[in-house]
């Protein structure tokens, strides 16, 4: 079978139909290999698409065993896609996966290594975070507008 599933998936990328041939592909057992899938290239315009289901079916395709850090390129774009749904738990762990990916190869992980130090500084500063009374914040206000560290001289005007 996993000759006829990567025929589908190879028609299904040629008529640009990501979701299906990605799938295909998994079930051919093409995602394993250290070159991941052409379709997850898409990953984000799906997602800014509104079919966030689906990028999220996607990438449960690779958060199995040690997967994610055989796939650096795929685990910091989940852990961009999560921290932007709001997970950022999930964010983090696939940000440490890809960490390890990079550290456990030289080639091939160049694109990556910026994007990690991105992502470490956008998840690690919407961390939970105590104010000087001791409540905890999220480091963004209500309608995603930063605030300042308590303290700080300056806020965004309300609206």
């Amino acid at each position: 079978m996993p000759v006829l599933h990567r025929r589908a998936a190879a028609w299904y990328e040629a008529h640009l139909d990501p979701e299906s041939a990605l799938f295909h592909a998994h079930a051919a057992g093409d995602i394993d290999d250290d070159g991941a899938h052409p379709g997850l290239d898409r990953a984000a315009g799906v997602h800014d698409s509104g079919r966030a289901a689906v990028v999220e079916g996607w990438l449960d395709l690779f958060d199995v065993d040690e997967r994610l850090d055989r796939h650096p390129a795929v685990a910091i774009q989940g852990s961009s896609i999560l921290a932007a749904r709001g997970r950022a738990e999930e964010a983090d762990r696939w940000l440490h996966a890809a960490e390890r990916g990079v550290a456990s190869r030289r080639r091939g992980v160049a694109a990556v290594r910026p994007r990690i130090a991105v992502m470490r500084a956008g998840v690690m500063h919407r961390r939970p975070r105590a104010d000087a009374g001791g409540r905890q914040g999220r480091g963004l206000e209500a309608g995603g507008r930063r605030s300042l560290a308590p303290g700080g001289a300056a806020r965004p005007r309300r609206r």
